[in-house]
């Protein structure tokens, strides 16, 4: 296996081996689970996901929340890393997003990014969210200290 070069995150350079599933490109990998509802939870297969550090972990849980529309690049960095310039965190956000890659393996092509929007694939996930339906900030993400980003704000009541 290749190892995949640096850069634009989640960017392979030519000749380089994407290790994770492409949909379309042979069996569907196990079922992805995202709970956002009380602590959160992410599984595949029934198996927990376990992430380096706690900012990769709320990055797909608030990636989660925006759905389809995802995040700006420097709205997620700001409910990661408040008080911090959005260009020092840059790179912070390009390692948390790989992290989530790596934790989410066969799934890893879910996080996409382009033109400063960060966005997870939520096609085939099970959400505990479904659209439409209203979200009470109290049950959401226990435990949790964040601010609610804006773009997630006209979701959560």
């Amino acid at each position: 296996m290749a190892v995949q070069a640096e850069g634009e995150l989640g960017e392979a350079s030519v000749g380089d081996q994407r290790p994770f599933h492409q949909p379309g490109t042979g069996p569907a990998p196990t079922s992805l689970v995202i709970s956002v509802i009380g602590t959160g939870s992410v599984t595949i297969g029934g198996e927990p996901v376990r992430f380096a550090t706690r900012h990769a972990e709320l990055a797909i849980y608030l990636l989660a929340l925006a759905g389809a529309d995802g995040m700006g690049r420097d709205e997620l960095i700001g409910a990661l890393w408040p008080g911090v310039e959005s260009r020092a965190a840059r790179p912070r956000l390009r390692t948390a997003l790989w992290q989530i890659r790596r934790a989410l393996g066969d799934h890893a092509w879910r996080i996409e990014r382009e033109r400063g929007l960060v966005v997870l694939a939520l096609d085939g996930v099970n959400l505990d969210l479904r659209a439409g339906q209203p979200i009470s900030r109290d049950g959401l993400l226990v435990g949790w200290n964040f601010a609610l980003p804006a773009a997630l704000a006209e979701r959560v009541a």
